[in-house]
C-alpha cells in the first residue's frame, strides 16, 4: 500500500527533521534511515502527538524495539543513535 502524499506540515517537519541531522554531523547519506526509524517510532503511538510523549513512552518504544526477534544488533543500534541524535 502507498503512503498517503505528506501534508505541507508535514513536509516541512521532515525538512526540518533531516536539516538538524545534518547539522549534528549526520551524514546526509544517512538521514533516509534515521527517518526511517522516525517514522516507525510515530507509527508505534498513532492519535498521539509526539509532544504529548513523555520519557517513559520512549523507553518502553526503545526496550520493545530491543527485544524484537526481527532486528539485529547493529539495526537496534541504529534505532538507538537516530533517537539520540534526532533528540
Amino acid at each position: 500500500m502507498a503512503n498517503p502524499p505528506l501534508t505541507d506540515k508535514e513536509r516541512v517537519f521532515w525538512s526540518r527533521f533531516s536539516k538538524h541531522l545534518i547539522q549534528k554531523g549526520i551524514k546526509p547519506e544517512s538521514v533516509r534511515w534515521y527517518r526511517i526509524r522516525a517514522e516507525q517510532f510515530i507509527r508505534a503511538f498513532p492519535r498521539r502527538r509526539l509532544a504529548s510523549l513523555t520519557p517513559d513512552d520512549v523507553s518502553g518504544y526503545l526496550l520493545k524495539a530491543g527485544e524484537s526477534p526481527n532486528l539485529k544488533p547493529w539495526q537496534y543500534l541504529q534505532v538507538m543513535d537516530s533517537y539520540t541524535n534526532s533528540v
